[in-house]
């Protein structure tokens, strides 16, 4: 009975783990979902389809793995119809939050990007410098991704808020730790000499 007992108990508590699972599973879908685009509804050669998306915290919540904790970036994505395959045109404009490289605080970080990459529908999908193939069948591309690479393309690889406006403590802390490390490593570099060298380097230092 008592083996029934805690079975019941277990499966009621995977039953509640995979429901809440998967209610985030689709809120994050749901939420990406915004950012799908049907190539097939757009067919006329030349014409010119543009997008408006505003990212803020729930998109960059809502990717995976996102180094971004927050921002406010207007996007237009204009996408143009041509013969074989598409243009899509980016511009994002705003700002978003990110860990200053110096002192790891958030700091706001300005995007001002603009590029361009062609879409072609075929009957396998593959993605190369060139050009992006998306499924014929499917015909649906996702740009969420692609906004939020562009984004990170415009940051600088070392990023720092302003002359002092980094966290002081944080930066006195690791000035502490910087020096405190280094005479250690002076400390061992001294053990570390040879006490024949040491009698000679003092001769020398002597003479």
């Amino acid at each position: 009975m008592n083996s029934i007992y805690k079975y019941s108990i277990n499966y009621f508590y995977y039953l509640i783990f995979f429901c809440t699972f998967a209610k985030f599973f689709y809120l994050v879908m749901s939420k990406l979902k915004t950012y799908d685009i049907d190539l097939k509804n757009i067919l006329t050669e030349n014409k010119s389809v543009m997008y408006n998306y505003i990212l803020t915290k729930d998109y960059f919540q809502a990717l995976e793995n996102s180094e971004i904790s927050n921002g406010d970036v207007k996007a237009k994505l204009n996408i143009i119809k041509q013969s074989g395959y598409f243009i899509f045109e980016f511009n994002l404009e705003g700002s978003v939050w990110i860990e200053c490289t110096r002192c790891l605080d958030d700091m706001q970080q300005p995007i001002n990007y603009s590029d361009t990459i062609k879409v072609k529908l075929s009957e396998k999908e593959s993605e190369n410098d060139d050009i992006v193939t998306v499924s014929q069948q499917d015909g649906i591309i996702n740009v969420a991704w692609y906004l939020y690479e562009f984004i990170m393309l415009n940051i600088p690889l070392v990023h720092t808020h302003n002359e002092n406006e980094c966290n002081k403590e944080v930066l006195s802390k690791l000035n502490g730790y910087i020096t405190q490390s280094d005479e250690i490593e002076t400390e061992n570099k001294k053990e570390e000499i040879d006490p024949r060298w040491a009698k000679l380097k003092n001769i020398f230092e002597n003479d």
